[in-house]
């Protein structure tokens, strides 16, 4: 399908492209590609952990049932963290 970026199947390019960095307190699904979406874990990020390339690359996320730790790209942001 056009528009897909490969490995991606969730994401279309422009949503892929418009993400912004992974943030504290931002609002996020976490993608497992062996569930249906609506089976996805709800979760918020409590620390992006930046590599020595300055890039965002895993982050700590707190969900209902504990704190897990993922890569950035399989989360899918759904509400960005309000900025007092």
């Amino acid at each position: 399908m056009a528009g897909r970026v490969s490995g991606d199947s969730h994401l279309t390019r422009e949503m892929y492209e418009n993400q912004t960095a992974a943030g504290k307190g931002d609002i996020v699904f976490l993608v497992e590609e062996s569930v249906l979406r609506n089976r996805w874990k709800l979760g918020m990020i409590i620390e992006p952990l930046t590599g020595s390339d300055g890039v965002t690359w895993i982050v700590k996320v707190r969900t209902a049932r504990g704190l897990l730790i993922r890569l950035s790209r399989s989360l899918i942001l759904l509400e960005q963290a309000s900025v007092w």
